[in-house]
């Protein structure tokens, strides 16, 4: 499922202190946006039935009434002791120890924020309540008045937590305030692939891609009022936008084929032989995306057009001085994504000029560790700069089901654990810091851009941990936080968004 809401990234932590909390595309107006139809189309017969009822039958019209009325009243109960006894649960979960940070932000948010974003974090901390929350919306919207209380909590709670509005002129108010607390921000539109695979509508994607450009075109002009020269931090003024590949193009089953296309090609070079699943990205993937086997000409002209309009966003995306992070999503479509992504690095990341393309790499996939270290080598021997987004990963339950029932043979793409994961995204970190200062010791300059984008504190900790470590950052006299070193500024782009300490915030963003 996807909405066609767009959402915004803070890069700095936000006020709820060291759990740095982001706005992002899993919402509660996702699930809005996609259960709607379904009621509608899910009771034709009942309502129609219930018509002819009430139409034959008029005596019956009172107790229908009666009937509505108590359902509104059981309705209304059982959605308040629901709530409060779910709030009252995440109280007894809370184990954080307090931190005075935590205070001095916290201290900073209006009532109003606090209370909704309690309430949103406490649902959403709880797996049995995510997991019927989809359900719980569909029979809350089939109740009159109950259905427009719902909507109203939902609203103000999960949509106003994690989405920046409906539409990009309604961000730009909060783009705009935040920028006022020396916060940058990414501004991306939630329009993905299906899970199961299916087509959308052409319309929609013109929509989507126009909705991309504009937004680009909305960071350009927001970067050139509040950062007119980001000379100082490696041409970089923290208005980006992200985009998400398949839901660029109609029909997704056509970076399946390609992807499939690559790694048969792959396989018979003889490349990737020891690289977990979906592999490396190699010189000749997006040739084997076109032309190998399985792929059909409608598969071809699809991925031609994708190509085309990437190629649209990024240079419009060069001409505002814009960055783009290209998201990583389902394995069974990395491969075309990685190709296309490799190539668009390769063009728009040059050493010598401005830096455009992100890629984004997921730690919980067994590859990434073998990735990271492919992806730095490559970026040295083709002369561009690797710049990278790492995330932990979002997609585990469809990863494990696809691999399951695919009877695909050894271990899935996915770690098995929790643990596994945390130590590969970890490697990541110390991997990425430890090349970037060695550059710097040699050459006086990095050719590596990461953005952490982690809620985990202990990653957060890690980061500056290593930061210090290697001189790119510096403990500050009342040892509250830590503060970058402005000439690594440019490197290190978004590392706001992963760091608690508000003196490092303040320091890294100015």
């Amino acid at each position: 499922m996807s909405s066609p809401y767009p959402s915004l990234f803070p890069f700095d932590q936000n006020s709820f202190g060291r759990q740095s909390i982001i706005m992002s595309s899993i919402c509660a107006r996702r699930v809005l946006h996609a259960t709607r139809p379904r009621l509608v189309r899910a009771h034709p017969r009942g309502n129609a039935r219930f018509s002819s009822t009430s139409t034959q039958f008029k005596s019956s019209a009172p107790q229908a009434s009666w009937l509505q009325d108590r359902r509104t009243f059981y309705g209304a109960g059982g959605m308040t002791l629901a709530i409060a006894a779910l709030l009252w649960k995440g109280q007894d979960t809370y184990d954080h120890l307090d931190d005075p940070r935590d205070r001095k932000s916290l201290s900073k948010v209006p009532l109003n924020k606090l209370i909704s974003g309690w309430i949103a974090f406490t649902f959403c901390s709880s797996p049995t309540w995510v997991d019927m929350s989809e359900t719980l919306y569909n029979i809350l919207s089939q109740i009159p008045i109950i259905s427009s209380i719902t909507n109203a909590i939902v609203m103000r709670t999960f949509f106003n937590q994690f989405l920046g509005g409906e539409s990009t002129s309604e961000c730009i108010p909060k783009i705009e305030a935040l920028r006022k607390d020396h916060i940058g921000t990414l501004l991306g539109y939630n329009i993905e692939a299906e899970l199961d695979g299916s087509s959308k509508d052409m319309q929609l994607i013109l929509r989507q891609t126009e909705h991309v450009l504009s937004s680009i075109e909305a960071q350009g002009d927001l970067a050139r009022q509040f950062w007119p020269d980001p000379s100082a931090t490696g041409g970089d003024n923290r208005c980006w936008v992200r985009i998400k590949v398949t839901g660029l193009l109609p029909n997704p089953i056509a970076l399946y084929h390609g992807s499939n296309a690559i790694l048969e090609a792959r396989k018979e070079k003889g490349l990737d032989r020891d690289v977990p699943y979906p592999g490396f990205p190699h010189d000749g993937d997006w040739e084997a995306a076109l032309e190998g086997k399985g792929v059909t000409d409608a598969d071809r002209q699809e991925l031609m057009n994708l190509r085309a309009i990437l190629e649209k966003i990024a240079s419009k995306a060069r001409e505002n001085n814009v960055r783009i992070v290209i998201d990583a999503e389902q394995s069974w479509y990395q491969p075309v994504i990685d190709s296309l992504t490799d190539e668009l690095m390769q063009k728009y990341n040059s050493l010598d000029g401005p830096t455009t393309c992100i890629a984004s790499f997921q730690a919980y996939l067994r590859r990434y560790p073998q990735l990271l270290d492919q992806q730095i080598k490559r970026a040295d021997e083709k002369g561009y700069k690797l710049l990278f987004k790492q995330v932990r990963g979002a997609y585990m339950v469809t990863e494990a089901a696809r691999w399951k029932k695919g009877k695909r043979e050894g271990p899935g793409p996915v770690w098995a654990t929790k643990e596994e994961t945390d130590a590969s995204y970890n490697y990541g970190i110390q991997k990425t810091l430890s090349t970037v200062a060695d550059q710097v010791r040699q050459d006086g300059h990095s050719r590596i851009s990461v953005f952490f984008a982690t809620h985990n504190s202990i990653s957060i900790d890690l980061a500056i941990k290593f930061l210090e470590r290697h001189g790119l950052a510096r403990r500050t006299a009342d040892t509250t936080g830590s503060r970058y070193q402005e000439k690594w500024q440019g490197v290190l782009p978004l590392r706001s968004y992963m760091v608690s300490m508000p003196t490092l915030r303040k320091d890294m963003t100015t």
